[in-house]
This record gives C-alpha cells, structure tokens and sequence, in this order.
C-alpha cells in the first residue's frame, strides 16, 4: 500500500507515515502509563533491547520502551519533513536534522549512549 500511495503522491505517503508514528506514541505513551501505574510489570529489559539500544545491564521494560517511543518520535518528525519537503519541491535538498538529536547538534558522544 506504501508503495501505491508513493507512486501517487509521495507527499500523502509521508504524511501517512508520520500519522501512524503519531499514534505508535500515543500506545508507547499509554504503554508507560500502565507500566507505572503497576498494570503491566516493570521486568528486565530483554538483552537483545540492551545491545541494541545500549542500555545499561539493570535497564527494564520501562527503559525499552522510553527508547522505542523515541525512536517513534524521530520516525514521526522525521516522516512529516519529508512531506513538507516533497509538498515545497525540495526533495533533493540536504534534510532538516532533527532539533534536539545530539548526532546532528555537535553534542553526540559514544560515552553518552552508555
């Protein structure tokens, strides 16, 4: 379905995108709320969630899903600049980095993922 709505308009297809990104949140947000509210247990963190995101070896559910609802966050904002981007005509330009991701701002550091 991607595909067919990126033949027809790349800008619709982008936007789509950031509008389920927008929900994934939302259900990472609820997500957190059950875990702190007791309703779904805080246990350890999956060791394939601790290399891939570099967590800490006592990291817990909680922490996996704090990462993965950032991650949501960057595919949203990330999704929705290229709409604007396709909508102005300027696809070809260099992208807009993301306010706030260290990598891009000069403040990224190894020891900071750690």
């Amino acid at each position: 379905m991607y595909t067919s709505m990126y033949w027809i308009s790349p800008y619709t297809a982008h936007r789509m995108v950031g509008y389920l990104e927008e929900c994934a949140h939302k259900a990472y947000t609820d997500y957190l709320e059950a875990i702190d509210n007791g309703y779904i247990k805080n246990g350890p963190a999956p060791t394939i969630a601790k290399r891939y995101y570099r967590l800490k070896e006592d990291a817990t559910i909680r922490d996996v899903v704090l990462h993965v609802r950032a991650d949501e966050c960057m595919h949203r904002d990330f999704n929705h600049m290229l709409a604007e981007k396709h909508k102005k005509n300027e696809i070809d330009t260099e992208p807009d980095h993301m306010i706030g991701d260290l990598r891009w701002e000069g403040g990224y550091n190894e020891n900071d993922l750690k």
